[in-house]
């Protein structure tokens, strides 16, 4: 076997050194390839980002508004639980001990509930209404 000469060892080393040359120049497209997408994801979560933010305004612009219309919603089912249990009390108190005829009592409701209306109008129902 014959001892490689200088020429050899210096082919061999300048084909190793193109070998590695390549190498070199494959890692440095695959790392520029690799800051490309690094660049489009960065921009891509920022964008996500703001989305976000706006997302948890309208969020909490939405459960705000529910907040109050459940408010109103209340208010109402009270005024119209208090209006039903006054005119039960009042009915109560024209029909019930004097047994009238239904003329009379028609009468009398026909005087007594415009008071009673206008009762519910000054302790809550026209401030209310007007609220809204």
């Amino acid at each position: 076997m014959a001892l490689p000469t200088i020429e050899q060892k210096a082919t061999d080393g300048f084909a190793a050194i193109q070998q590695i040359v390549k190498e070199r120049d494959a890692l440095k497209q695959q790392c520029d390839t690799q800051e490309n997408v690094i660049a489009r994801l960065q921009a891509i979560n920022e964008t996500m980002e703001r989305q976000h933010t706006l997302l948890v305004a309208e969020r909490d612009h939405y459960m705000k508004q529910t907040m109050l219309l459940m408010n109103q919603i209340n208010n109402v089912a009270s005024i119209i639980n208090q209006a039903r249990d006054e005119s039960r009390n009042i009915i109560r108190d024209i029909v019930g001990p004097r047994g009238q005829s239904s003329e009379d009592l028609t009468r009398e409701l026909e005087t007594e509930m415009p008071k009673f209306i206008e009762s519910l109008r000054s302790s809550n129902g026209a401030s209310r209404h007007d609220e809204y």
